[in-house]
């Protein structure tokens, strides 16, 4: 974790050769140091992911099926390069928001420019009518939604549909986070079974919101967006990472 033996054990209340011994396995570390390591562990996980997010090992252009992206400056003109990219690879952008401004709110959040919000081939779509249905967030009407869709674009000739999902005002607006991350493993299940459509998943940066949910979202996704490509995730299935979001949970519940 990048933390020396003493200031860990300093840290803990415990000896540093105590410290030792757990790295060499000789003894396992007590529960309640187990919950206070559980912290250092997930901040050190997220300060590698920003770390990870800033190069780029795959273009935007190349099928990528799963993305997670996260809302921070130095990757949020990463989110107009995909939609450049996808353009002129020939892909419809589907763009799902919320927004009273609809489409030209994108101009500002995401750097958008003009040219892509009229491309042909980019579609904004409003997420009440896509996500709601009859003013509930359902899992269902998105899929119904893409099944129609995706039928339709491979109709006009297009090979491949990518569907951007921008989450943070849903949140705003005070969507559950359990409810969101269950849309994630519906479409984790859809764009692992097809090579029509591929997804995008626009999230709050790691540590602005709930700890657990951030874990499963990092666990979910095999890419991340990266400042100048996708950059595979080597935190996907973890299962170190579930285990910590598992302690997390205990020690919020108590």
């Amino acid at each position: 974790m990048g933390w020396s033996q003493w200031n860990l054990a300093e840290h803990l209340g415990v000896h540093w050769v105590t410290v030792s011994r757990w790295e060499s396995g000789r003894v396992e570390p007590r529960a309640e140091c187990l919950r206070e390591l559980v912290p250092l562990f997930l901040e050190v996980t997220f300060q590698q992911v920003r770390s990870l997010i800033e190069g780029g090992e795959r273009p935007f252009s190349v099928p990528t099926n799963y993305v997670l992206g996260y809302d921070l400056q130095e990757v949020r003109g990463a989110v107009q390069d995909y939609v450049q990219a996808s353009l002129e690879a020939g892909f419809l952008v589907c763009f799902i928001g919320r927004s009273v401004r609809g489409r030209m709110a994108l101009s500002k959040r995401w750097r958008l420019p003009p040219e892509v919000l009229s491309h042909p081939s980019f579609r904004y779509l409003e997420a009440e009518e896509v996500l709601f249905r009859g003013g509930n967030f359902d899992v269902s009407q998105i899929n119904w939604v893409g099944r129609e869709i995706e039928a339709e674009a491979l109709r006009q000739g297009y090979r491949h549909v990518r569907w951007i999902v921008d989450f943070g005002p849903l949140f705003e607006r005070g969507l559950d986070w359990g409810k969101a991350i269950s849309a994630g493993y519906n479409a984790a299940s859809v764009f692992s079974s097809q090579e029509v459509s591929e997804g995008l998943g626009l999230f709050p940066a790691p540590g602005e919101l709930n700890g657990p949910y951030q874990v499963c979202l990092l666990c979910l996704h095999p890419w991340l967006l990266g400042a100048k490509g996708f950059v595979r995730n080597p935190f996907h299935e973890d299962k170190l990472l579930c285990w910590a979001r598992g302690q997390l949970m205990l020690s919020l519940s108590r």
